[in-house]
């Protein structure tokens, strides 16, 4: 039957359709945003990895504690972002994720602004960034006991 040929549907199957859509509407809605936090997280991971596999290199040849403890969280949390990004299905470990994500730009950040700029991001930015940071991990591991059993 034609899409817009309402009045040769049965009484109460318009309601019926509507339903359905609005299901399928939400069902697909939800879908996109995993599938935008999937996006996300797998590109910060990458971005992450690069940067701080350049900082490593950095490190190596002009020195610099700050610059080398920044190469080192940025590798230690980029896998991390990663697997979210690959494996993440619940809100919650998307949640610890991001919170993991904004911790680690704010420690970092705030070390390569003393290193390079000789200023701070803002006043205590690496002290919240690494409660940031240890905040998300522990929202992570709270995730594992909202997931859902498979197979």
């Amino acid at each position: 039957m034609p899409a817009g040929c309402a009045e040769m549907r049965r009484p109460g199957e318009a309601a019926a359709l509507t339903a359905a859509s609005r299901r399928s509407y939400a069902t697909a809605a939800g879908k996109s945003w995993f599938g935008t936090m999937q996006r996300s997280f797998i590109l910060a991971g990458g971005l992450l990895g690069a940067a701080g596999v350049a900082l490593s290199a950095v490190a190596a040849h002009a020195g610099g504690g700050a610059i080398g403890t920044s190469a080192a969280f940025l590798l230690a949390h980029a896998p991390a972002l990663l697997a979210i990004g690959l494996h993440g299905r619940s809100r919650l470990l998307g949640a610890g994720g991001t919170v993991l994500l904004v911790g680690v730009l704010l420690f970092c950040g705030d070390l390569l602004m003393r290193h390079y700029a000789g200023t701070r991001l803002f006043p205590m930015a690496a002290p919240a960034g690494g409660t940031a940071t240890i905040l998300g991990w522990l929202i992570v591991a709270a995730s594992a006991f909202t997931m859902r059993k498979t197979g």
